[in-house]
């Protein structure tokens, strides 16, 4: 939303890098609004990691002379994306289907979909080297069977950019029996809880604990030679609002084990907004819509816009409220610091109002074993304060 009239004058623009190896200065006539394009002398060459340019402009307003001057700071990136491996399991094991996802986004964090990508993958029998495009998700998904190679190696690159370059490992063999716990049914209040736990060869048994706020709600004990194994929790209202399935086996010799996070959708509030008018005049009145579950508590903030340049924090999400609740449960390390052997301590209050009177407390602190006389001065800065029943000249 703008406020206020378009001005003319005349504006004066300097691009530069960091290094000031790149410089382009411009002088415009603008009545409003004017779109230029600036060309630096020489060749602007990004690599891997992105550069910032800055921009310095002075703007002289046409019929009264007066200026202003600001400076901005850009980003520049060698591509417009961002990718991302997701692996089902950290590592791969030889002769076993492996599946990996190439997560593709813009830098807004939006998906990239319909993106055409060139993906290789070396360390196969043979070199893998095709494209494709992404999905409404922005995700590329693969299955391979790696061979007796140490290492496989993904690259995506999107025309002439290599856009992913990684590494997966080859597992460790006393690491075979890896877990893949999945849900079988949709998690709702008060339903049994199935999951679906499959392992990369057969065990003789399972053991599950079923963990909430720190403590040990559910457990069971399961003998069988198969690799898949349906489980069957009964709900309980120990388990709101999350709880974690730990799913406990010997292969090989060696203990393993699997987790999974159990949260109940149904407790989230997933609010709907709608604004009537992306844009209001002054004075008028702005028209919400808000879509709910029954008897749901909304809490709005509403800020100036200027207030997001000082920061972004100010709103409360769902993720800090599980932050906060994780925090419940955990075991903190205790950190000391070393005492000081002689300071001083301000007990200040927030804000004072012109024209109020305040106590201005300080405390000192003496761990020499010794008595001492100290001198403390509070220093009137160009007569700002007026120290009560104290001569004006007070310091």
């Amino acid at each position: 939303m703008c406020v206020g009239k378009p001005v003319s004058g005349k504006v004066h623009l300097t691009v530069f890098t960091n290094d000031s190896l790149l410089e382009v200065k411009a002088t415009h006539q603008v009545d409003g609004v004017a779109q230029l394009e600036m060309r630096f002398n020489k060749e602007f060459k990004i690599y891997e990691q992105p550069e910032e340019v800055n921009l310095n402009f002075t703007f002289t307003e046409q019929y009264t002379n007066r200026s202003i001057a600001k400076s901005l700071k850009f980003t520049v990136y060698k591509t417009n994306y961002i990718a991302q491996l997701v692996k089902e399991t950290p590592g791969f094991l030889p002769g076993q289907e492996f599946t990996a996802t190439v997560k593709m986004e813009h830098r807004d964090g939006s998906p990239a979909r319909s993106v055409n990508c060139a993906v290789e993958v070396v360390g196969l029998e043979e070199t893998f080297d095709e494209t494709f495009a992404t999905d409404d998700e922005g995700e590329i998904t693969h299955e391979f069977t790696p061979t007796e190679n140490d290492d496989i190696y993904i690259k995506v690159s999107v025309g002439e950019n290599e856009i992913l370059d990684e590494t997966i490992e080859r597992e460790q063999q006393n690491a075979e029996a890896i877990f893949k716990i999945t849900n079988v049914n949709e998690l709702q209040l008060s339903q049994p809880i199935k999951l679906q736990v499959t392992c990369r060869q057969k065990v003789k048994f399972l053991v599950y604990y079923v963990v909430s706020k720190g403590n040990v709600i559910l457990q069971d004990f399961i003998r069988s030679k198969k690799d898949r194994f349906d489980l069957t929790l009964k709900y309980s209202d120990n388990m709101v609002p999350e709880a974690k399935v730990l799913v406990v086996t010997v292969a090989n010799n060696t203990v393993v084990y699997g987790i999974k996070d159990i949260v109940f959708p149904g407790l989230l509030n997933n609010l709907e907004m709608e604004l009537e008018d992306n844009e209001v005049k002054l004075g008028e009145q702005i028209q919400l819509e808000i879509v709910a579950r029954p008897a749901s508590y909304v809490a709005l903030a509403a800020y100036d816009k200027s207030l997001l340049k000082y920061g972004s924090t100010h709103d409360l999400y769902y993720s800090d409220v599980h932050q906060l609740y994780e925090s419940f449960h955990q075991i903190d390390k205790n950190e000391f610091d070393v005492f000081q052997a002689f300071y001083i301590v301000d007990h200040l209050p927030y804000s004072i109002k012109r024209g109020e009177v305040v106590t201005l407390q300080f405390t000192i602190f003496n761990n020499l074993g010794a008595d001492f006389i100290t001198e403390v001065m509070l220093e009137n800065v160009q007569d700002q304060m007026e120290f009560v029943e104290q001569p004006t000249s007070s310091k």
